[in-house]
């Protein structure tokens, strides 16, 4: 049944696609097919923008007992989705829990760039510049997320002005 939901996702039957998800993620009885229907779901909500509930479906997503780094991977979503509905405390929260329960996941940066981003977005200017640059400088860090951490650095040292002493 998933890889039914799949193919009509693939055929451009979102609605079916989504009834179906759905179904599996409440009422198949094997728990690796739920949590990955629900994943599936979630993502499908978030890239239609419906940030409210595909950031529930993540926190649900990353509770489930299983892989580690599917736990992390859902706190990231979940911590995307409440940057993009305007959640800064709660893109703070959920992206501190990555960091803090998985500090060798592979997704610690961008889970630190959605703080950033979140701290910027506050005005905590200062903050968010330590941030980026802890980002930008740390071992192991991918190219792409170590220059998005040096622009957005750019961008909130930009905002604070040239007379700010913490620039």
């Amino acid at each position: 049944l998933y890889f039914d939901a799949l193919c009509l996702y693939g055929k451009g039957n979102d609605a079916r696609a989504e009834q179906g998800m759905r179904e599996l993620a409440e009422k198949s009885p094997d728990p690796s097919v739920r949590a990955d229907a629900m994943f599936w779901l979630a993502k499908f909500l978030y890239n239609r923008r419906d940030w409210g509930e595909s950031g529930r479906l993540f926190g649900l997503c990353a509770d489930l007992p299983g892989k580690p780094e599917s736990a992390a991977e859902a706190l990231l979503w979940a911590s995307r989705a409440a940057l993009a509905e305007n959640g800064f405390d709660r893109a703070i929260r959920l992206s501190t829990q990555l960091v803090e329960r998985y500090p060798d996941s592979a997704l610690k940066p961008a889970a630190l760039l959605v703080q950033g981003e979140s701290l910027v977005e506050q005005a905590r200017f200062d903050e968010a510049v330590l941030l980026f640059e802890r980002v930008a400088l740390a071992d192991g860090v991918g190219g792409r997320d170590r220059l998005r951490a040096q622009l957005l650095k750019a961008d909130a040292l930009s905002v604070m002005g040239a007379d700010n002493p913490a620039r």
